[in-house]
Parts: structure tokens; C-alpha cells; sequence
């Protein structure tokens, strides 16, 4: 399967899955498309925490996980996205964790957190 996912053949650079009612967990599977710039997963009911693997994603521009169920913390592995520009996680629920680090989310120009429940 994750040679599947490495073909550049098959690579997309955008994915946009917003309002699909998706339910349960991001799979940590997402962390193989390689060369993906923008993914949009909001307005669904995707629930549990960010998955580490999302770190893998080094191409990633823009992440829009907004108006779901999400909740935790920012990962670590957030830290490996240079290119990450904008982050939307507005109406989720985070928690202080890892993402608290000095320097894990240097390289935003945008995070977006309307009406998200921040616990410290």
C-alpha cells in the first residue's frame, strides 16, 4: 500500500473532502500521499486526535481540519511541514500537549482558531 501511495504517477496535490459527513478518525494512512499540498477535511464529523503521521505530508501548504470533532494537540511531527502556511482548526477542541514547544509552528503565516476550545 505505501508504495501505491509514493508513485508519483498517482500523486494529487490537492484534496478537498469538506462537507462529505465523514465520521471517525483521520486515518493515520493519510501521512503516505506524498506531494500533497492542500488538504480540506472540514465540515465533517471526523473525531479523535490529529494523527502523528500527518507530519510525513513535507509538501503541505494548507490544512484545513476546521468543524469537526478533532481534539487533542498540535503534534510534534507539524514540526517536519515546512511549507505549511495556513492551519484552520477553528470550532475543535485542543489541548495543551506537544504542540506547545518552542518552534513547532514557526513557519505559519495563518492559523485560524474562531470559537475553538483551547484546555490548558
Amino acid at each position: 500500500m505505501e508504495l501505491w501511495f509514493s508513485d508519483p504517477e498517482l500523486q494529487h496535490k490537492s484534496i478537498d473532502l469538506s462537507s462529505n459527513n465523514l465520521t471517525g478518525e483521520i486515518p493515520k494512512e493519510i501521512g503516505y500521499l506524498a506531494g500533497l499540498v492542500c488538504l480540506n477535511l472540514s465540515r465533517n464529523y471526523l473525531s479523535g486526535e490529529i494523527p502523528l503521521e500527518i507530519g510525513n505530508l513535507s509538501s503541505l501548504e494548507s490544512l484545513d481540519l476546521s468543524r469537526n470533532r478533532i481534539s487533542g494537540g498540535i503534534p510534534f511531527s507539524f514540526s517536519q511541514i515546512d511549507d505549511l502556511g495556513k492551519l484552520d482548526l477553528s470550532h475543535t477542541t485542543l489541548f495543551q500537549g506537544e504542540s506547545h514547544e518552542k518552534g513547532i509552528l514557526k513557519p505559519l503565516k495563518a492559523i485560524v482558531l474562531k470559537e475553538t476550545k483551547i484546555f490548558f
